[in-house]
């Protein structure tokens, strides 16, 4: 990768090499499973604050550009984001109302530029592995 493992914490690689083997050609690799999909109910107001508390971690310009999104990791009900530098590593967890676990790498300045744009409502988040899209719908449109 360029980078050696001492540097890159365990997940952050796992992320880049997950990443890589979505970029390589099918028939290179067999298609990766459907684990990135996931779908999950929360007020806006509660993940945009929960975004906040680690937002400082993401740095503005990388050069590893994956380091500039949150790790959304859904199990259950609870809703683990993780961020990291490469220096320092934060989580958060916050509680939501989980349809379907997984996990995806969401550009964090975006995000959080777009729940703090919204008023409190209540939005359903979703990852799509088929089409690469993040859809956030609330009752006023879809972002």
């Amino acid at each position: 990768m360029g980078v050696p493992d001492t540097i890159v914490p365990p997940r952050v690689r796992d992320d880049l090499v997950a990443r890589q083997r979505r970029s390589t050609p099918s028939h290179y690799h067999p298609r990766l499973p459907p684990e990135d999909f996931m779908k999950f109910t929360a007020v806006s107001s509660d993940l945009q604050k929960a975004l906040s508390k680690i937002i400082s971690v993401v740095p503005a310009k990388s050069t590893l550009p994956i380091l500039e999104n949150v790790l959304f990791e859904l199990t259950g009900n609870d809703l683990r984001m993780t961020a990291s530098d490469l220096e320092i590593s934060m989580t958060v967890v916050l509680a939501v109302g989980g349809e379907q676990d997984g996990r995806v790498a969401v550009p964090a300045k975006k995000l959080n530029e777009t729940l703090r744009a919204l008023p409190t409502v209540d939005l359903l988040f979703s990852a799509d592995d088929a089409s690469n899209r993040i859809a956030v719908k609330t009752d006023q449109g879809e972002y």
